[in-house]
């Protein structure tokens, strides 16, 4: 269906890169307090601490008070916020991008319900329709701005 980018939100003055986060010196201990929403170390298996978070507004405030040094976070969501309180001290970091899908139940209903929207993903991409529709959600990283 299309990718949905995962960045890092940091401040401006100090930015957090994804070199920040997996190259650190594990002799002295993870040096950054982050943040990312509930599930994300299991869902991905980050190699580092996070705090769990499931308020991205507050979390993306605290970073403005120096309160917390990073927050991982889905473009969509996070860069919609910045845009709404037009936070200015926010820095943007790819982290990574992952293919996005649609979670069905298994069994005789998940397939009637996967053949459904298999048959209109299908039309819809045929007619270009999609991709229109996709870009309208999901902006690629590189064209993500304020």
């Amino acid at each position: 269906m299309g990718t949905v980018c995962i960045v890092i939100y940091s401040h401006i003055d100090k930015p957090v890169t994804r070199k920040d986060l997996f190259d650190f010196d594990s002799e002295k201990g993870f040096p950054y307090h982050v943040d990312a929403v509930p599930g994300a170390t299991k869902m991905f298996g980050y190699p580092f601490p996070i705090e769990e978070s499931s308020k991205l507004k507050f979390s993306l405030k605290k970073i403005g008070y120096n309160r917390v040094d990073a927050l991982i976070s889905a473009q969509e969501e996070a860069d919609l916020l910045v845009r709404k309180y037009k936070l200015k001290y926010i820095y943007r970091a790819k982290l990574d991008c992952y293919d996005d899908g649609i979670l069905i139940p298994k069994g005789k209903k998940g397939d009637e319900i996967d053949s459904i929207i298999s048959n209109a993903l299908r039309k819809l991409a045929e007619t270009g329709e999609l991709s229109e529709l996709r870009n309208k959600i999901h902006l690629p990283y590189e064209l993500a701005t304020f």
